[in-house]
This record gives structure tokens, C-alpha cells and sequence, in this order.
């Protein structure tokens, strides 16, 4: 049993590796979770990885792959260009009500008229 389990979540935290896309090495152990951002600053563990893998890199949480895009440019064209290629993707609810409001985080129907205030 725990060799399946193993299997599996290596197989998962092989995603990035498997497309080509530079990426966060994955932990086995913290099923892909990087803590690195809550002991450091936002801005210098941003920086840092932006300096290792480039402006766009894939990382994990929870096992989930996720793109990272540090370019206004890019971030630009997929919110307002491609929004279409972009709009169902998982909602990210936190404690905070304003949080959960913005592009970022909403998906769907909620994203799609937040989309059109804000354009």
C-alpha cells in the first residue's frame, strides 16, 4: 500500500518535469507544499525564484500543479486577452471576504463578472 501511495505521488510531482517547464523542485514528504515563502519575505523568495526558473514556473501544492507568472506583460494577456483559456480554474477561499473578491482567486461566473468591472 505504501508503495502505491509513493508511486502515485511521485507520479503527480513529475507533471512540470513531464511538460519541460522549469520548476520548484517537489518534496515527497510535504506532498509538493513549499514552505520557503512563509519563513522568507514575499518579494525575496519571489525574486529568488524568478532569478532560478525564469519569469514563468510551475510549482505544486497539495499535490496540484500551478503556473507561476512573474511578468506583466503575460499576466496582462491571460487576464484580459485569453481570460476566456483561464476563467474555471479552482477557487481559493480565505478568511478574508475582500481577499476572496478578486481575480486571482475567484473562478467562474464570479470571476467572469468581477472581469467585466474591472476591465
Amino acid at each position: 500500500m505504501c508503495s502505491f501511495f509513493f508511486s502515485y505521488v511521485k507520479q503527480k510531482l513529475s507533471y512540470w518535469s513531464s511538460k519541460g517547464v522549469p520548476h520548484l523542485p517537489p518534496s515527497l514528504w510535504t506532498l509538493g507544499i513549499n514552505f520557503r515563502p512563509f519563513t522568507e519575505g514575499p518579494e525575496q523568495y519571489t525574486g529568488e525564484r524568478t532569478a532560478l526558473y525564469g519569469k514563468v514556473y510551475g510549482a505544486y501544492g497539495l499535490l496540484n500543479p500551478f503556473l507561476i507568472v512573474n511578468d506583466a506583460r503575460l499576466i496582462k494577456q491571460i487576464m484580459v486577452k485569453d481570460f476566456t483559456l483561464f476563467m474555471d480554474k479552482p477557487e481559493l477561499n480565505t478568511w478574508d471576504k475582500v481577499w476572496n473578491r478578486n481575480l486571482f482567486v475567484t473562478g467562474g461566473d464570479s470571476w467572469k463578472r468581477i472581469r467585466t468591472i474591472v476591465r
